[in-house]
C-alpha cells in the first residue's frame, strides 16, 4: 500500500497553505476582529470549534475524532484505489482529504478551527470559513458531479 508522489507533494502544499493562512490571522488579529479588504470581502478572525456554518459549537472533541477516523478510512481506500481512479477522482480525493487535515490540525493543537474568509454581499453574510473548508467542499462538489455524470463505477469490484 503505498501513495503517489504528486498526491503527497500536493496534499502538503495545500495543508501548509491552509496552516500559514490561519497562522497569519491569528497572529496578525485578535479574535473578533475583522479588517476589510473589499466592500463584500474582510478578513475576520474566528474561532469555530463546531462544524460548517457553525453548527454543533463545543463539539470539538467529537469532530476531532470524527475527521481521524475519517481521514484514516479515506487514506487507507485511497491508498488501495488510487491506481485505478481518474485523475479529476484523484484530485478530490486528495482536496477532500488535506481540507480534513488542515482542520484536524488546529482541532488538534488549537481546541478550534480558525476561519478567516468573510464574504457579504448586502445585507447576506456567508459564514466565515477558511482554505481547509474550501478544498472540502470544492473536492467534494467536484466529486459529486462527476459521480453524477458518470454512467460507469468509478472503481470497478475486484473478482
Amino acid at each position: 500500500m503505498s501513495f503517489p508522489r504528486k498526491s503527497i507533494v500536493l496534499a502538503i502544499l495545500l495543508v501548509s497553505l491552509d496552516q500559514l493562512t490561519k497562522y497569519a490571522v491569528s497572529y496578525a488579529f485578535v479574535p473578533g476582529a475583522s479588517l476589510e479588504i473589499l466592500p463584500f470581502f474582510h478578513l475576520t478572525y474566528g474561532m469555530n470549534t463546531g462544524i460548517a456554518f457553525s453548527f454543533f459549537q463545543n463539539s470539538n472533541t467529537f469532530f476531532l475524532i470524527f475527521t481521524l477516523v475519517a481521514m484514516l478510512l479515506i487514506g487507507f481506500w485511497y491508498a488501495k484505489n488510487f491506481e485505478k481512479l481518474p485523475k479529476l477522482i484523484n484530485l478530490c480525493v486528495i482536496l477532500i482529504f488535506s481540507g480534513a487535515m488542515g482542520n484536524f490540525i488546529d482541532r488538534f493543537f488549537r481546541g478550534h478551527v480558525v476561519d478567516f474568509l468573510d464574504f457579504n454581499i448586502g445585507s447576506y453574510h456567508w459564514p466565515a470559513f477558511n482554505v481547509a473548508d474550501s478544498c472540502v467542499t470544492i473536492g467534494g462538489l467536484i466529486l459529486l458531479l462527476v459521480l453524477m455524470k458518470s454512467k460507469e463505477r468509478i472503481v470497478s469490484k475486484e473478482k
